[in-house]
């Protein structure tokens, strides 16, 4: 199962302490993980990365008494692929749009 979350305090603008500290939790668990500047992605099993994901959530709240997390689940698909870009042009065919070509 691949999973994307994001968490957001809405205490403040600047993320990077927070950022920093749920990496500090996730680095404790044994699960992959990868930063992007959209999220962090966790692959493994449901308890495991609810359990990841929950502990992160509420050390931000916590810290900072209002956060919002945001999670996607890919969950049935090849490990190590999360794309929407499959999906999405199949939809953009199907309205008769241009399919985005990469350069």
């Amino acid at each position: 199962m691949l999973v994307k979350f994001r968490i957001y305090p809405m205490t403040q603008a600047h993320m990077s302490r927070d950022v920093a500290q749920v990496l500090e939790i996730l680095e404790t668990t044994d699960l992959p993980y990868e930063l992007s500047p959209l999220g962090i992605r966790l692959e493994g099993e449901w308890d495991e990365i609810t359990d990841a994901i929950g502990e992160c959530h509420r050390a931000l709240v916590r810290q900072n008494g209002r956060v919002i997390t945001t999670i996607v689940i890919d969950d049935g698909g090849p490990i190590g692929v999360m794309d929407d870009e499959p999906a999405t042009d199949e939809i953009n065919r199907e309205l008769r749009r241009a399919v985005p070509v990469e350069t």
